[in-house]
């Protein structure tokens, strides 16, 4: 059956099986990695990320940089309100504190952001902050993630209008668990010794998914 065979592709990689078959692609998205010139796994490993977004540099509302991206912890106020302007586009706004200072967000045409942001739960915003007409300190569509998924360093990937970079970077993710039958080591142990080389599947892993800045540089 064709999920037999699926099965059998996501658990017996290499370096040359089809993008397609890695786990969460398939044929539809494996077109789409065409357009980036991907079209193995092995491929997708070397697709490096073009920037990064740190979001384990935590700063506090009343020393955010302005119009620079920044990660912000923070607590909702409250539940996200709908706003009706001109044109027929819909705002979602609402605040967010962590006990020294509050910033308002505002999200334009996301009808879901009231599920997404609970009142009184404490998350991690990733935006620039500017200042609105009225003189108050506002982000306009951070991203965000729960407080909980902890702080990292997230990949920037090329991307289409039909692959975001969040999806390769979860790609990227699935790929990685195949790391040991997809990359083998090109230099002798001696080598990587003597020039104080990491090996090649570190490397390839933290240039994904670095665990601090120092990693990545």
């Amino acid at each position: 059956s064709l999920f037999t065979t699926l099965s059998f592709q996501w658990n017996n990689m290499d370096a040359n099986t089809s993008i397609q078959y890695l786990k969460g692609v398939g044929s539809a998205r494996a077109e789409e990695f065409q357009k980036l010139g991907v079209s193995t796994v092995d491929a997708l490993l070397r697709l490096y990320p073009r920037n990064y977004e740190d979001w384990s540099q935590i700063t506090s509302i009343k020393d955010a940089p302005l119009d620079e991206n920044c990660c912000i912890r923070a607590t909702v106020c409250h539940t996200p309100t709908k706003h009706l302007i001109p044109g027929g586009r819909i705002l979602y706004k609402t605040s967010i504190t962590d006990g020294k200072g509050l910033l308002n967000l505002t999200f334009f045409n996301n009808k879901y952001i009231p599920q997404m942001l609970k009142e009184d739960e404490e998350y991690l915003f990733y935006g620039k902050v500017i200042y609105s007409r009225i003189g108050a300190k506002e982000m306009l569509s951070p991203m965000f993630i729960r407080a909980q998924d902890n702080e990292k360093i997230r990949p920037i990937y090329p991307a289409t209008a039909k692959l975001p970079s969040r999806t390769t970077e979860r790609c990227v993710g699935e790929a990685l668990k195949h790391i040991d039958e997809i990359i083998k080591e090109p230099l002798g142990e001696n080598m990587l010794k003597e020039y104080s080389l990491c090996p090649i599947k570190e490397a390839i892993a933290g240039v994904h998914f670095p665990k601090s800045s120092e990693q990545l540089e």
